[in-house]
Formats: structure tokens, sequence, C-alpha cells
């Protein structure tokens, strides 16, 4: 699963290279994990990038949790996995609930409203 992903990133950011400036994958093996929001703030900090100018992408309500956190804007990926139902009440909602990547592009071509922080 690890390689398929990261050949679906490769893919993904050489084809629409023009939409990102930056794609990095944390994995669990950065500490302290998510929901913690430290793996999203190192991210911000690396480059050099207020958190509210990014988007976190993941299948999982820690990722949601750890994006919201850190202050930015959250997508879920909802699959078998994980489902939009995983938010409940007390957990951030995501800005995007997606079931594709490919839904997530057509998101990404649409203007993005960004909200104020809470």
């Amino acid at each position: 699963q690890g390689i398929l992903l990261k050949w679906l990133l490769h893919y993904i950011f050489n084809s629409h290279h023009t939409m990102f400036d930056h794609l990095q994958v944390v994995t669990r093996e950065f500490q302290p994990n998510k929901p913690d929001p430290a793996p999203v703030s190192h991210m911000a900090l690396n480059w050099e990038l207020p958190a509210e100018n990014i988007l976190v992408v993941g299948d999982d309500k820690a990722d949601v949790i750890s994006g919201h956190k850190a202050g930015t804007m959250t997508a879920l990926l909802i699959n078998d996995a994980s489902k939009a139902s995983e938010l409940t009440p007390g957990t951030p909602p995501c800005d995007i609930a997606i079931s594709s990547l490919h839904q997530l592009l057509e998101h990404l071509q649409k203007p993005i409203i960004i909200k104020p922080s809470d």
C-alpha cells in the first residue's frame, strides 16, 4: 500500500506540478504522532509557509485533528476504513470530504475560501 501511495503522489505531483508548490508525506515514524499537530507544524516550518496556506489530506480522523490543531485546511479521504461518520461530536470537521484523489484535484481547481480562525 505504501508503494502504491508513493507512486500515486508522484503521478499527481508530476501531472499537476503547477498546482502544487510542496508535497511531503509524514509517516507514523515522525514523533509525536498525529493527532498531535507537531508533524504538520514541522512541515510548515520546513516549507516556511503559514499553516493557513497548507491543506492536510488524510484518510483518518487523526489527520483531520492534527491539521486542524496546526491551523491548516483539511481534506478527509473517505473510504472503507475511514468514514465521515468517524468525525464524532468534538472532532474538528474537515474542510473538504472526498471519496477519491480525483475529487481532490477537482476541488483544488476551484477557488478556495479561507475561513477565519476560531
